[in-house]
């Protein structure tokens, strides 16, 4: 018996390849196969946006005879497009597509929405036909949403000690006036956050 586990929680999906059954994953989601399953590296064609399109880019594409076991981040959502359809991700968030799709990345059009739209300056554009699959939770969101609370946590440490220092003792138990400090801390540092 041969087992393994993801790197991250997520799924691992089986999937049966075989000619005309090819499939592009992104660069992390190949897991294992069996040997007669080859491995190649799927460029983006174009240079200028694979460069500032992050994740989209470089991926993997798995060709050949035999199964092979992807690993996904967060819950997986399948789209079936139709020759032609169309579907726009952000980038990160595509997971895997059949061979019969094409990707291309894109920038955001307009100032406003690069600037204020929090999705970044990039966008995967998937055309059909073929199957699709999109992830939940790339490890990238996640990693982001973890250093914004070690940000928070710092700033509160760090105004609580200047807070502390300045009423004269290193160790204040008044409840009142560390439940006052602990709001201005998080009503301050959630404004400089923003």
């Amino acid at each position: 018996m041969i087992a393994f586990a993801s790197s991250f929680p997520g799924q691992i999906r089986p999937w049966e390849i075989a000619p005309g059954k090819e499939i592009v994953v992104q660069k992390a989601g190949f897991l294992a196969a069996q040997e007669s399953v080859e491995l190649s590296i799927f460029f983006q064609k174009k240079l200028g946006s694979g460069l500032f399109g992050g994740e989209g880019f470089i991926m993997q594409k798995i060709s050949g005879h035999g199964l092979a076991f992807l690993e996904f981040d967060g819950s997986v959502i399948e789209y079936v497009l139709q020759p032609g359809q169309q579907i726009v991700v952000d980038t990160g968030y595509l997971a895997a597509m059949e061979a019969t799709c094409n990707m291309e990345i894109r920038t955001v059009p307009g100032i406003k929405n690069m600037m204020f739209g929090g999705e970044g300056l990039f966008n995967t554009v998937i055309t059909g036909s073929g199957r699709v699959w999109l992830q939940t939770m790339p490890i990238s969101n996640v990693a982001g949403a973890i250093m914004k609370v070690f940000r928070q946590d710092k700033y509160n440490s760090m105004l609580y000690n200047k807070n502390s220092s300045l009423a004269g003792s290193d160790i204040d138990t008044d409840p009142a006036r560390l439940l006052k400090r602990r709001i201005f801390c998080r009503s301050y540092c959630t404004s400089r956050l923003i």
